[in-house]
């Protein structure tokens, strides 16, 4: 820990603990600089001040548990990423603001900043006004940092809108890449390794896509039964 500042470390411990809770993970007391998580309430690893994380094999061969612990690594190293970011950062100068707001980006006539709270970091995009004085059109985020960097990227025109697909479009391509993996459809090899990778980036990039998936097919049977009510009561 030589290498991280101690105060910052401390508050990225209370943002990680903010945010695993948020996720229904357990989380510390502190033990020998590192921070305990639970999962289901078991002991699943002790994340590092670097948003790294030590384990021990039994604690992760359960049902749920590579999967419960790949999801901490991946909060544990957004929320050391943005907590960085917030120490760096100035504070954004605009009309009626206070001073607890952080310029994290800044390009295009664009704006990303971070509010930290007691229920964690906050962040918002919002436009420059003609002067640069203010800022306007606010669209605002709880703790999902990713979607804010995504909607910053979009109102600075460094991306393309669509080129982005929503979290309810990938669920859909998720599905049909896997009714197309599991059929008996005859495809070439190449292109199973292109599906295959697809869906494993759609499940990188969509953490809460098991529950997605359920949902969409839960919907897709209800549908199916009511057709098949009213076609029986058709005939």
């Amino acid at each position: 820990m030589s290498e991280i500042n101690i105060e910052s470390c401390d508050r990225y411990y209370k943002e990680l603990a903010i945010r695993l809770a948020g996720e229904g993970y357990g989380v510390g007391p502190m033990k020998d600089g590192l921070l305990p998580v639970t999962w289901l309430g078991e002991p699943l690893c002790r994340v590092t001040a670097g948003g790294g994380a030590q384990f021990r094999e039994e604690e992760l061969d359960r049902d749920g548990g590579r999967e419960a612990f790949d999801r901490a690594v991946d909060i544990a190293r957004e929320v050391r990423q943005y907590m960085e970011l917030m120490d760096a950062a100035p504070v954004l100068k605009a009309s009626g603001l206070d001073e607890n707001y952080k310029l994290l980006a800044d390009f295009g006539g664009a704006v990303l900043a971070g509010h930290p709270t007691s229920h964690g970091v906050k962040f918002v995009t919002w436009e420059w006004n003609f002067d640069r004085t203010g800022v306007w059109a606010g669209h605002y985020f709880e703790d999902e940092y990713a979607n804010a960097k995504r909607d910053f990227c979009m109102r600075a025109g460094l991306i393309e809108r669509d080129q982005l697909f929503s979290k309810d479009q990938l669920t859909e391509v998720y599905r049909c890449i896997h009714e197309t993996l599991e059929s008996t459809y005859p495809i070439t090899a190449e292109r199973e390794k292109l599906l295959q990778a697809a869906a494993e980036q759609i499940e990188r990039t969509v953490p809460d896509l098991e529950q997605r998936v359920n949902l969409s097919n839960q919907r897709e049977l209800e549908l199916s039964r009511q057709y098949q009510s009213q076609t029986q009561t058709m005939y």
